[in-house]
């Protein structure tokens, strides 16, 4: 994939990222454009187990983050 012909297209992106996208291209004498396409790369290509669980995709915990409950839950649920 990473000798495919490139493609022309216009796509809207925040400011706050783009500018992020320059800093980090900046950093590795590449251009915005490559460092879009390499950024995009690594992310498309990890891997995104999806858990269903009664019809419903569940969300992946992050390591080592607290465990809601149903009394936490039903203590937000009465917060105004």
């Amino acid at each position: 994939m990473r000798d495919a012909e490139s493609m022309r297209t216009t796509l809207d992106i925040d400011d706050d990222i783009l500018a992020a996208v320059k800093e980090f291209a900046t950093q590795r004498n590449q251009s915005a454009d490559k460092a879009i396409s390499h950024l995009l790369r690594i992310t498309l290509s990890q891997a995104h187990p999806v858990e269903i669980r009664n019809g419903i995709r569940l969300i992946p915990r992050t390591v080592n983050a607290p465990i809601t409950t149903m009394a936490e839950v039903d203590r937000l649920m009465e917060e105004p």
